[in-house]
C-alpha cells in the first residue's frame, strides 16, 4: 500500500509542490478544487492525511472536514484545515491552521503527521500490544496522610523511551521508606521499547533487594545496572545511555536519598518557590569504570519533590534562556514524578 494525501483547495498545486519537495517519494499526492470532488476522491483512494481549504468554491471546508470525520474511513485519517478565518462549530478536523498559512512549518508538520501514520500502520498490531505493556508497568498513584505521589507519563510519539515505578514499603517502628525510580532511554518507540523493558525489570529487582537490605546504599544498585548493560553488549557494541535516578524518602530520617546517573536537577518546593538541586553523573552505559554515589537531602519544610526527564525539564529552558529554543511543542518524551509530603510540621524533628 503507497500512503496518500488528499488536497483539497483552490491553491491545490502551489500545495502539491511544495509538500513534495518536504515528503518526496514517501506518498501520493491527490488534488482537487471542489469540495464535493474531494468528497468523492476521498472515498475513492483513502488517504492517510487530508488537507481542506477553509475558503472553497461550493461548499466551505469546514462542513468537508465534519462529514469526512463521521464516516469510518474518515475517523483514522489526519484531516487538517488551513486557512481558517472563522470556524463553524462541529467542524472536527483535527489540526486547524489559521490564514495566513506559514507553507515551511505547515509541510514539516504534515511530513511529521505522515512519518507517524505510515510508522503506526506498517506494525500496528506489535505497537499495540507494546503499548499495552507499558501502560502495565506504570505505577499506581499513593496518597495517605504522610505523601502523595503522583506522575505524568507522555510518550513523544505512541510508545515511551521512559519508565518509572514507586511504591511505599511496609512500615515497621524504625523504617519508612517511599522507594522509586524514573528513567529515560535514548530514543523513542520500539526503538527504545525492548531496552526501556529491560532497564525497568532491573531497576526494580535492584530497589527490591536495597529494600531487604542486601545492599547499603543507592549507589552500588547503579554499579550493578552499568555493569549488566555492559555485560549485555558483550563489548561487540557500543550500549545505549540510559539516565535515570533511584531514590529512596526516609519518614524516620526525614530525609530524601538518591543516586543520579546522567539525570537532570531535581526539583523541589519550599516555602512554595521551587528550587533546585543540581546533578553531575555519566548515564548508564557511559563508561564501565564509572561509580556511582548516593547523595542525600534533607527534608525539613520541604513541600514537594519532583523528578523529570529531561523531556519535561527542557520545556522550561525554553521559557527561561533565549539560547534554547524549541522547534517542536513537545520534542521528547516527558515522564515526572510528584512526591507531596504531607504534615511535615507535625513530625517529630521538624519545626514550623
Amino acid at each position: 500500500m503507497i500512503p496518500s494525501i488528499l488536497i483539497v483547495s483552490e491553491n491545490a498545486k502551489l500545495l502539491k509542490d511544495g509538500l513534495n519537495t518536504v515528503i518526496k517519494d514517501t506518498a501520493q499526492i491527490y488534488t482537487t478544487i471542489s469540495g464535493l470532488d474531494g468528497i468523492i476522491k476521498f472515498q475513492e483512494i483513502l488517504p492517510m492525511v487530508v488537507i481542506i481549504d477553509s475558503d472553497l468554491p461550493d461548499m466551505r471546508g469546514d462542513s468537508i472536514s465534519s462529514v469526512l470525520k463521521d464516516t469510518a474511513e474518515g475517523k483514522n485519517a489526519t484531516i487538517y484545515l488551513i486557512n481558517v478565518r472563522a470556524l463553524l462549530l462541529n467542524a472536527k478536523a483535527d489540526r486547524l491552521i489559521s490564514a495566513p498559512l506559514n507553507y515551511e512549518v505547515f509541510f514539516e508538520q504534515v511530513l511529521h503527521d505522515l512519518e507517524k501514520k505510515i510508522f503506526f500502520y506498517m506494525r500496528s498490531a506489535e505497537i499495540e500490544q507494546a503499548t499495552l505493556n507499558q501502560k502495565g508497568m506504570l505505577p499506581t498513584k499513593i496518597s495517605n496522610d504522610k505523601v502523595e505521589v503522583n506522575f505524568i507519563y507522555s510518550p513523544y510519539n505512541i510508545l515511551s523511551g521512559d519508565g518509572m515505578f514507586f511504591w511505599q514499603s511496609p512500615t515497621t517502628d524504625t523504617k519508612d521508606m517511599l522507594y522509586g525510580f524514573l528513567f529515560d532511554c535514548t530514543g523513542h518507540d520500539l526503538a527504545s521499547y525492548g531496552q526501556a523493558g529491560t532497564i525497568w525489570v532491573t531497576l526494580r529487582h535492584q530497589l527490591e533487594f536495597l529494600e531487604k537490605e542486601v545492599y547499603s546504599n543507592l549507589g552500588i544498585a547503579l554499579d550493578n545496572i552499568n555493569a549488566d548493560t555492559f555485560r549485555f553488549y558483550n563489548n561487540t557494541d557500543e550500549p545505549q545511555l540510559t539516565s535515570l535516578i533511584v531514590f529512596c524518602v526516609d519518614f524516620v530520617k526525614k530525609e530524601l536519598r538518591y543516586a543520579p546517573a546522567g539525570f537532570p536537577e531535581i526539583l523541589f518546593k519550599k516555602a512554595d518557590k521551587l528550587e533546585k538541586i543540581p546533578t553531575s553523573s555519566h548515564p548508564i552505559g557511559f563508561s564501565q569504570n564509572t561509580k556511582y554515589e548516593e547523595k542525600t537531602f534533607s527534608l525539613e519544610n520541604v513541600q514537594e519533590i519532583i523528578f523529570s526527564t529531561d523531556g519535561l525539564s527542557e520545556l522550561f529552558l525554553s521559557k527561561q534562556e533565549g539560547n534554547f529554543i524549541l522547534h517542536e511543542a513537545k520534542h521528547d518524551d516527558v515522564s515526572a514524578i510528584f512526591i507531596k509530603l504531607k504534615n511535615l510540621s507535625k513530625l517529630d524533628g521538624f519545626s514550623n
